[in-house]
């Protein structure tokens, strides 16, 4: 039971023991989830004939919540994409005119996080635009980021800490993080110190350790007939034909 706001923790002890001072639970544990099992193929298409556009989504394992890497993976994702100078956007929008945006996010739970690359772009160009995306995993996992890409994102990452404390609401949403998470009590007060200490070898050294090109899954929306060719001449791997609700498709 998490409580902010305006009281003590004598009045919060109180309150909690009046409403559920002789409540006790039944309930059991539920068991730990097994890693998901991948799949053969690399490729999963849903098709939409005539569409003028497609959306992309390269998704891959990443790590829990209580990882000792995620600080630096933060910052990785920050250089990677995590912004409009993101690497990635800056290539696929800016480079590339592929695309009106490209990003990338970590999602992390308790047991399983997963990495993923996201962009809407031009059907003719899909393929060539998949590739720019997991040239980007390459390169950042091939050679440390600059010392300029490294400031910015750190700097990012340090001036965005206050805003998870702003209300009461995110102060209880962030304190009870730490409980859920197992996270220990001093997270946030050891995080900016963490994060000012992470250099560029760090930054490739956990590109190099959670980034894996080769288990990285494409899911592509968008019109078939006009994607087809475009992945097998960029060689992307076994292709899966799923309907909109992610069923096999008939006409695979």
């Amino acid at each position: 039971m998490i409580l902010a706001g305006d009281l003590t923790a004598e009045q919060a002890r109180t309150l909690a023991e009046e409403n559920f001072g002789s409540w006790r639970g039944t309930g059991t544990n539920p068991p730990p989830l097994a890693p998901p099992t991948p799949s053969p193929e690399r490729v999963f298409m849903v098709d939409q004939p005539g569409a003028g556009q497609s959306t992309v989504l390269l998704a891959q394992p990443g790590v829990r919540r209580a990882d000792p890497d995620l600080p630096k993976l933060m910052v990785m994702n920050t250089v990677l994409g995590d912004g409009f100078n993101g690497r990635i956007n800056l290539n696929l929008r800016e480079r590339h005119g592929y695309s009106y945006g490209a990003y990338s996010s970590l999602s992390t739970g308790r047991d399983f996080g997963l990495i993923t690359l996201e962009t809407n772009t031009q059907t003719e160009v899909t393929g060539a635009a998949i590739q720019q995306l997991l040239a980007e995993v390459a390169a950042i996992r091939e050679a440390p980021v600059s010392p300029e890409e490294l400031a910015v994102a750190k700097d990012s990452m340090r001036r965005s800490l206050p805003v998870s404390f702003i209300t009461s609401s995110d102060v209880a949403s962030s304190v009870g993080e730490l409980f859920i998470y197992d996270l220990p009590p001093d997270y946030y007060q050891r995080l900016p110190a963490e994060i000012a200490d992470i250099d560029a070898a760090d930054v490739q050294a956990v590109a190099q350790a959670h980034l894996h090109p080769d288990q990285i899954k494409i899911i592509a929306v968008g019109d078939r007939a006009q994607l087809d060719p475009q992945f097998a001449e960029a060689a992307l791997g076994p292709i899966a034909y799923r309907t909109s609700d992610g069923a096999p498709s008939p006409q695979e």
